[in-house]
């Protein structure tokens, strides 16, 4: 990825019809992410944060406008060809977390490697989760289920899983709004700027969605009320 806007929006917006009303979620969001940036987006409830990190995170299109990554766009790619983009070049931290509860922590964090068009050895397989697990400090959890997890260890094992195939672009939905502020607290040193520069193989940049309460990083834009963007 070059050294300049490794993502660009150009008048992003989304549609959502339901029940014969058209709501309109974001209105021409504009956005320039450069290379090491760390982005906050912040706004009220409601307002379309994790509708654009959806799209951000290739997870769903915009209805008009322009997306690029690395100077590819990317806005109009079918479902098959997000997913592989998807696999190799983003990270993505869920709100509500996403942990199979079938699978142990261990191949929570195995999964997306083993999806992913490069293939490793077992070793080198368990290598690598194994120092993802070692960033959040859970290796003591490899063979826990998910459901045998606080909600901030299973966080932090999110955290980890989104790592995994040391991506690029790292997007962190809400990273404290399912948690007390106890485990807030304790989870925000993995996912802040400093911790994920410490990694052996850091993203390029991360960006997460907050509320307005959440205290507000260096790089920044809000989300009013109806999708529509400002820079701080």
């Amino acid at each position: 990825m070059n050294n300049k806007h490794v993502i660009e929006l150009k008048n992003i917006t989304k549609k959502f019809a339901l029940s014969g009303m058209e709501t309109l979620a974001l209105r021409g969001v504009n956005l320039n992410v450069t290379q090491g940036e760390y982005l906050s987006i912040s706004g009220p409830s409601g307002c379309g944060k994790s509708t654009l990190l959806n799209i951000l995170g290739l997870l769903d299109s915009p209805s008009t406008g322009t997306y690029t990554i690395a100077g590819n766009d990317v806005s109009n790619l079918d479902v098959n060809q997000r997913a592989t983009l998807r696999n190799k070049h983003i990270g993505f931290v869920f709100q509500s977390f996403n942990l199979i509860d079938e699978l142990n922590v261990f191949d929570n964090i195995a999964l997306p490697i083993k999806y992913s068009s490069t293939a490793l050895s077992n070793t080198a397989l368990k290598e690598r989760v194994m120092t993802c697990l070692e960033l959040v400090q859970m290796t003591h959890r490899a063979e826990h289920r998910p459901n045998q997890l606080s909600g901030g260890q299973q966080q932090r094992i999110a955290i980890a899983r989104a790592l995994a195939n040391q991506p690029d672009i790292l997007l962190i939905d809400e990273p404290t709004g399912n948690l007390d502020s106890k485990n807030g607290e304790t989870t925000r040193p993995y996912y802040c700027s400093d911790s994920l520069n410490n990694c052996p193989a850091p993203s390029r940049f991360s960006i997460t969605t907050l509320h307005w309460c959440m205290p507000m990083k260096p790089s920044q834009i809000g989300l009013a009320n109806h999708g529509k963007a400002f820079v701080y």
